[in-house]
């Protein structure tokens, strides 16, 4: 009869140690081997490790004011009236944000607006006229952006846009001074034929505007483009541009070199 002596921490950390050495090696082998297929092989590891050890969340200076089923509750069914987006605007904008990001897109005139609501009521001319004479709900919305560092987003969309797209100015420029490197790296950029954004009014109001759209890979969200091309265009992130209006900076820097995208700068922050 024999006995096996208990397994020592020692000799348990060393077997994971040589275990997890071989797993390093062989996906290495593979990248080496196939890049693009060893793709989802990458991208299955990380979420394997994120699950055994997620990353540690501190306090970030971002806060979310979150539209939810409690709001909906107390509130009323979306969508609101824009002259609560409003009120809940100049709420926020009393706690003195560097910037505040609006994702939603609003691309019609507001329909729960009085003088939309009540065109085809019968009811007394005089009435209607005084009504219509009142500013209108997107009115007030846009007053309430005008008065905030408000960022609005902009989306993808399936063909170019009727309106001027309107995004801040990206100065694109390469390492090596040639500017037709820079315009051959801007064509790599990810591309978007148009984009879909809010009422001119309500652009106008504001102080940036920014992209949601991302590349969706098997339902997860991996890798997020600071800067795109909508129809030729250069537009930045949502959240590259809320850094731009945080920071008070009046344009973006492109830098490139080698044919991509080198760094973008906000101020004198660099990404």
């Amino acid at each position: 009869m024999t006995s096996t002596a208990p397994e020592t921490p020692l000799l348990r950390t060393a077997r994971l140690r040589v275990a997890g050495a071989a797993i390093v090696a062989v996906i290495a082998i593979v990248l080496t081997l196939d890049l693009g297929r060893a793709l989802p092989l990458q991208q299955a590891w990380f979420d394997e490790l994120q699950r055994l050890s997620p990353r540690a969340m501190g306090i970030t200076p971002v806060t979310i004011v979150e539209i939810d089923d409690k709001s909906l509750k107390d509130l009323g069914p979306w969508p609101w009236p824009r002259t609560l987006l409003a009120q809940l605007m100049h709420q926020v904008n009393a706690y003195t944000p560097v910037a505040i990001g609006v994702d939603i897109i609003m691309p019609d005139p507001d329909p729960l607006s009085p003088e939309r609501a009540l065109a085809h009521v019968d009811m007394d001319v005089a009435l209607l006229q005084e009504i219509s004479a009142l500013p209108s709900n997107d009115a007030e919305l846009a007053s309430a952006f005008r008065a905030a560092p408000t960022v609005v987003v902009l989306a993808d969309a399936a063909s170019a846009a009727t309106t001027q797209l309107r995004v801040t100015p990206i100065l694109a420029r390469d390492a090596s001074g040639d500017q037709a490197e820079a315009e051959r790296a801007k064509k790599a950029l990810m591309q978007y034929p148009g984009a879909l954004s809010s009422l001119a009014p309500l652009n106008d109001a504001a102080s940036g505007w920014g992209l949601i759209s991302v590349p969706d890979q098997q339902g997860t969200i991996r890798r997020v483009p600071l800067v795109a091309s909508v129809n030729g265009t250069l537009a930045p992130a949502f959240a590259l541009e809320m850094w731009r209006v945080a920071v008070r900076a009046r344009t973006l820097r492109l830098l490139t070199a080698e044919g991509g995208v080198e760094s973008v700068s906000a101020g004198d922050s660099r990404f």
